[in-house]
């Protein structure tokens, strides 16, 4: 009975989607990812969700958007978009451009804020990623961004981000 019932399980082990040692791993292919974020241009969390098509074994087009809220003074709500490469298997440096959530202007009235608008302006990142074979992945990202209007500096202005995601690809 015992013998039957580790036999019995083993074959359904085997038969596991990704059991089979020549089935691709979810690093090598197309697919979906969603992540949690933290930080980014201006602090905040929130959500991302990535689309990445491996172009050679070790290089792939991203496409990232993300949704969340920055703080301060007034919550915000923020979005970025970017397109990004990755290079590496499992370990990845990961280079992209995008457009985000820079900087925001208020308008006060006798020292209260009233209102509050965000500036976006581009971007451009670096930093590493780790995917693994189960489509888990974590991203870390330091990059600038250049701000195109800001009250309070004439002209443009740079803004510094870090940013930390973590998550699963889905296929």
């Amino acid at each position: 009975m015992g013998r039957s019932l580790a036999l019995a399980l083993a074959g359904v082990l085997a038969a596991a989607p990704g059991s089979d040692a020549s089935a691709r791993s979810r690093s090598g292919t197309a697919g979906a990812l969603v992540g949690l974020e933290l930080g980014s241009h201006l602090g905040g969390h929130g959500v991302g969700l990535d689309y990445l098509h491996p172009l050679a074994d070790k290089l792939s087009l991203g496409a990232h958007v993300g949704a969340g809220l920055s703080g301060g003074e007034q919550t915000l709500a923020a979005w970025e978009a970017r397109a990004y490469t990755t290079v590496g298997r499992r370990h990845r440096l990961v280079v992209g451009l995008g457009w985000a959530l820079l900087a925001r202007r208020s308008l006060s009235l006798h020292g209260t804020v009233v209102d509050t608008r965000g500036v976006y302006g581009p971007t451009g990142v670096v930093g590493y990623e780790l995917l693994a074979d189960n489509g888990f992945f974590l991203r870390g990202l330091a990059g600038y961004g250049y701000a195109l209007e800001v009250a309070e500096h004439p002209g443009a202005w740079v803004d510094q981000s870090l940013c930390l995601a973590v998550g699963m690809k889905l296929w």
